[in-house]
This record gives C-alpha cells, sequence and structure tokens, in this order.
C-alpha cells in the first residue's frame, strides 16, 4: 500500500511539474502535439492528477491541459478566454479537471471524437447528436461524395483566421459549395490544430459556436447553415408517420408537435419527402419560433399549414424542393 502511494505521488508530482514547465515555456516555439485518441485518449483522460490552477485565464489553462497531456480542446468562440480561474485539482482525472475548468467558467463540456469541447451547455448538450445525425446525412450518399464527407483528416488553422475562411477551405476540401456562408458574422480565431475528424464532425465543430448546424443538399454538392434546433431530440425523431393510403390514393400524416421550432418540422417533413428545403435568411428567422399542435390523417397541404400558419408563412413544393415563403 505504502509503495502504490508513493508511486501515485510520483506522478502527481510529475503532472505538476510539466505543468510548471509548460507554464514557463511553452511560447517559445515547440513540435506540435500528438494528439491521443482511442484507448490511449481514454488512459489519458482517466489519468489521475494534481495540477495548481490558481488565477490562470480559461483558454491559457486549458491550452496547457492540453500540451500537457496530448488531450485536444476546443473553447467556443462565445466563451470568455480570459476570465481568471483558480481551481483545487488533487488526485482527480484529466477528465474531471477539464470538467471543473468549463464548470467554474459557467460551460459544460462535450466528446466530439477526440476533441472535449468546451462551450455553453445548450450547445454542449446537444453537439454529439447533432454530430451523429449529420455523420448519417451523410452515409445516405452514394459514391465519392460519401466517401469525401466521411473522410477523417487532422485539421489547423493560422493565427487570426476568420471563421468564413476556414469553413471555405473546408468546402473546398469536400468539394462542395455553402449556400449561404454569409450568415456567419466576421470573427477573429485564434490558432488551432486538432486531430483527425470525419469532414462533418469538423463543420459541425466550426458552426457550433454561431449556434448553427447544417443540411446536406443537391445529392451532397452543397450544404445549407441552418439554426440548431432547440432540442437535440428532433434530430433522432421519427419523421411524421403516414397512414395507409389505398392504391392511388393521398399520403395522409398524423404528427404531435409541443412549443418546438418550426424549422424542425419542416426540416423532417422535407427529409420525408426525399426533397431539399430551401428559405431565405428572414424565414429561417421565423422558423426559429416554436409552435405547437396536432394534427390526425391529415394531407400535407393541412400538416403544413398548422406548421406555417402562425407564422404567416407558406410552402411551395416541387419535384426536388421544399421551399418555404413568405405569405404574399
Amino acid at each position: 500500500m505504502h509503495r502504490n502511494h508513493h508511486a501515485s505521488h510520483k506522478r502527481h508530482m510529475a503532472a505538476a511539474f510539466c505543468w510548471f514547465v509548460l507554464a514557463c515555456g511553452l511560447a517559445i516555439g515547440q513540435e506540435p502535439v500528438k494528439w491521443k485518441s482511442g484507448v490511449d485518449l481514454r488512459k489519458q483522460l482517466d489519468q489521475r492528477v494534481t495540477i495548481p490552477w490558481q488565477q490562470r485565464g480559461l483558454r491559457d489553462g486549458l491550452s496547457l491541459v492540453a500540451q500537457s497531456f496530448g488531450v485536444s480542446i476546443f473553447l467556443d468562440r462565445r466563451i470568455d478566454p480570459g476570465q481568471l480561474l483558480t481551481l483545487t485539482v488533487r488526485d482527480e482525472p484529466v477528465e474531471l479537471l477539464i470538467k471543473q475548468a468549463a464548470q467554474a467558467a459557467h460551460c459544460e463540456t462535450a466528446m466530439l471524437g477526440a476533441v472535449t469541447y468546451v462551450g455553453p451547455p445548450a450547445t454542449a448538450s446537444k453537439l454529439a447528436t447533432l454530430a451523429a445525425t449529420r455523420r448519417q446525412d451523410a452515409a445516405r450518399l452514394v459514391g465519392d461524395v460519401k466517401v469525401r464527407l466521411l473522410r477523417s483528416e487532422a485539421w489547423q488553422w493560422e493565427e487570426l483566421s476568420e471563421p468564413r475562411s476556414i469553413l471555405a477551405d473546408l468546402a473546398r476540401r469536400a468539394n462542395v459549395s455553402v449556400v449561404n456562408a454569409d450568415v456567419i458574422p466576421h470573427d477573429l480565431w485564434p490558432v488551432a490544430s486538432l486531430p483527425a475528424m470525419p469532414w462533418t464532425d469538423r463543420l459541425t465543430l466550426l458552426l457550433a459556436g454561431f449556434d448553427l448546424t447544417f443540411q446536406l443538399e443537391d445529392r451532397g454538392a452543397s450544404v445549407r447553415l441552418i439554426p440548431i434546433p432547440e432540442s437535440a431530440a428532433i434530430e433522432k425523431q421519427n419523421p411524421p408517420r403516414s397512414a395507409k393510403a389505398k392504391k392511388g390514393g393521398e399520403k395522409r400524416y398524423s404528427l404531435q408537435v409541443s412549443n418546438q421550432p418550426a424549422g424542425n418540422v419542416v426540416q423532417t417533413v422535407a427529409q420525408t419527402l426525399g426533397r431539399e428545403l430551401r428559405c431565405e435568411p428572414a424565414v429561417m428567422e421565423k422558423l426559429k419560433q416554436p409552435v405547437t399542435f396536432k394534427v390526425e390523417n391529415v394531407a400535407l397541404t393541412e400538416l403544413m399549414e398548422a406548421a406555417l400558419k402562425p407564422l404567416a408563412l407558406s410552402y411551395r413544393l416541387t419535384e426536388k424542393e421544399l421551399a418555404i415563403i413568405e405569405n404574399p
């Protein structure tokens, strides 16, 4: 027992020393960190450490943790990176250290592959589900486009990069176009180097800080940026149930929605119909508003009216798209 305690004490001292050395010399050039993943990442997150974190800035502290242990951490753009934190971390797992730092900054964490995301609780609670949903969307495609959207690659950008430029680079790598990139405001981001992730996960992470996700259009040739739904469960819900109709009859729908964004409803309908959802930015803002209704065994027209009429919106259905438009 004494030997185990002594070994544990030495590991904690080594971790604290490593932290001190990095704090003193990390700003000077060094080799890129080899991020851990899979089983190695889990072992590192479970490693118990004792770390002195006294009045250190959030981003500075998280960077030191990342560099010390090879654990990639991504801080949401909406979080103040310079807020000073003081933590008491003694014989705690690295994973708990990151979580304690996040909670001290009124944030939460989420795992996206080998990346630990730190951001607003509302976004952190949905991130994994959003990423999984977007991967499923890509997996439904065929051929080379499916391969490109699911290909895992490391990801980095330079100091003071603009997120629109990062988005444009991502689009080039997957050979897709972004329909409405202008919804992303101007911003400047610190330098970053992230481990390999599928292309869809990279885009999910990029957009999270703007409260956005995306939908694939034109069979994966383009993407449209859309608001993150208020409830992540909507991303995994079953589409509106269609009652069986007689041969040649009109398809009927039954759906109950309780205080959910109208955009979630029309997105589900579009997927059910096999159509691309299209709407202008002004309409997209309206679709963020919640709606509540229940329809049973109704035609598409009645379903869409229940979802859109309260918002003074209507729709236009073509062979390729479901367009949401403002009432004349």
